[in-house]
Formats: C-alpha cells, sequence, structure tokens
C-alpha cells in the first residue's frame, strides 16, 4: 500500500514473499559419483523462501532533498543442503547424497 496525505508525504507498507526456483539437479537427477557413493534426487524438497514486510516513509523536503526512512524484517526459510547418509550392504559401507531442506530460520530486521 502506499498512502500520500499530500505532496511532500508519502507512506509505504510492503508485504511479500519470493521463491528461489528449484533446480533439475537437486529434485530429478539420480547418478553414482563414485563405487559406493550414489546421489539420490529428492521430489520433496521445498523451494527456499524469503518473506520480507517494510514500512517506510519519505518527506520531500526540497526539490532537490528528500528524507526516507524504512523499518523491515525478513525471513527465510526452506534453506537447502547436501546431507550424507551411509549404509550397509553386506560388508561394505556405501554413501547416499541428498539435497534436504534444513531445519533453519534466518531472520533479518533493520531500519535505513
Amino acid at each position: 500500500a502506499n498512502i500520500k496525505p499530500n505532496e511532500n508525504h508519502n507512506i509505504r507498507l510492503i508485504a511479500s514473499r519470493a521463491y528461489q526456483g528449484s533446480f533439475i539437479f537437486p529434485t530429478f537427477v539420480d547418478f553414482s559419483v563414485a563405487p559406493g557413493i550414489s546421489y539420490v534426487p529428492n521430489k520433496q524438497l521445498n523451494p527456499a523462501s524469503i518473506d520480507l514486510y517494510e514500512l517506510g516513509y519519505r518527506y520531500k523536503i526540497s526539490n532537490m532533498l528528500n528524507l526516507d526512512v524504512s523499518l523491515f524484517l525478513q525471513e527465510g526459510f526452506n534453506y537447502a543442503s547436501v546431507l550424507a547418509s551411509n549404509y550397509l550392504l553386506g560388508t561394505n559401507v556405501g554413501t547416499n547424497l541428498q539435497v534436504n531442506n534444513l531445519p533453519l530460520k534466518a531472520r533479518q530486521t533493520g531500519v535505513t
């Protein structure tokens, strides 16, 4: 929302969400890296996302000078990383590599 009570004052409110696009490799590619090491796709992988909230105020001091202040909060989630899991096949140990979502959230707040 953008509220402009008069020519010199502007208030803005923003709420948005952005997603990282999916990639073919972590979701669908299945291959052997080396003997005993395999990459396993993850079709349940969720895309990384960021929610952004912002409250801003702009004051037009003159035709050549503005004061602009913003308060913001941004939260990221569904980050992913390659995780390894070992398995025993007879007397041999094998490793599966897979991209998985991490139980991690990142929060950033600030004033500009």
